[in-house]
């Protein structure tokens, strides 16, 4: 499918394939661009393709299982935070045939020398990576952060497009983004902020879509960005000025934004967050990523060395 090199490694069997140029991951990308369950990699070949955020390099490798599959595994080297691992397939999920690429690119990328390590993907694929490294790397422990993830079909992205956006309600008012001066106050707000997370906060203000609404008084209030791999991160509306609208207006901002730059917008809720589930299941912008029939259950997974 790919005219690809292979990876020189005598010791492996040679079917992990790395996608060096931009016509191989503009292939990668077009495999991908009809499936929602392969839009935050199809989103991170973008930002990658078109380097719209230099801190992180996106490396990108292919095997191919005995049943025509394409396995995807994307390695996101980040400058800033730590690095993080994506994965996807096009055709029949096999566990098996996941785990023989899974392993291939663990051992190419020397991944799991003590460093953490967050890998995001549809559950089965991170049901079968931690049990690999948990086996292959006893040091390792892995919590898992389930979500639901939300996407756009095409009538809800057209209708997003063009809908005219209401004003806020009287005392408030949306206002470009200042990444020096607003950093702060959204990565403390962010649960999974971790070391160096503002410096990062600012780059992603910087490159990306934002949303933001202030109170004449109050200043920042309700906020909403995007993160380096393409997807919609950290609405936020202060406590005091919750249940009047902002988070809807904010999130309808930023999604505009998105999809007038080529963006798939998606975004995913952590199962604890039950109200938010329950909006986001009745908006009428919003579809539930689902495979036959059932919803998806989005893994963030972190992996770290055991403490004790």
């Amino acid at each position: 499918m790919f005219t690809l090199r292979p990876i020189t490694n005598p010791k492996m069997q040679q079917k992990l394939k790395l996608l060096e140029s931009n016509e191989d991951l503009e292939k990668a990308q077009k495999l991908m661009e009809k499936n929602p369950e392969n839009i935050q990699f199809y989103n991170s070949l973008k930002i990658e393709l078109e380097k719209s955020f230099p801190y992180t390099k996106f490396k990108v490798y292919s095997h191919t299982a005995a049943n025509n599959a394409v396995y995807f595994y994307g390695l996101k080297v980040n400058k800033i935070t730590r690095n993080y691992i994506l994965t996807t397939n096009v055709g029949n999920f096999v566990e098996e045939d996941f785990v023989n690429g899974f392993r291939e690119f663990v051992a190419v990328e020397k991944l799991f020398q003590k460093e953490a390590l967050l890998l995001i993907a549809d559950i089965k694929f991170s049901n079968a990576a931690k049990k690999y490294v948990t086996e292959v790397f006893p040091c390792y422990e892995a919590k898992s952060y389930p979500c639901t993830m939300y996407y756009m079909d095409e009538e809800q992205t057209k209708k997003v497009l063009e809908m005219k956006i209401p004003d806020p309600p009287e005392g408030y008012y949306f206002d470009d983004v200042d990444p020096e001066k607003d950093a702060q106050i959204i990565t403390e707000t962010w649960r999974h902020s971790t070391k160096d997370e503002i410096h990062q906060t600012k780059e992603k203000l910087r490159r990306f879509p934002s949303g933001m609404i202030r109170h004449e008084k109050d200043g920042a209030v309700a906020f909403e960005m995007l993160d380096h791999w393409g997807m919609l991160n950290h609405q936020f509306v202060l406590p005091d000025h919750r249940r009047r609208g902002l988070g809807n207006l904010i999130e309808l901002t930023i999604c505009q934004k998105c999809l007038k730059q080529g963006i798939k917008v998606h975004k995913t809720v952590e199962e604890y967050n039950v109200e938010v589930l329950k909006r986001s299941d009745k908006s009428p912008i919003w579809t539930v990523l689902t495979s036959e029939g059932k919803p998806i259950i989005w893994d963030y997974l972190v992996f770290q060395v055991k403490t004790d």
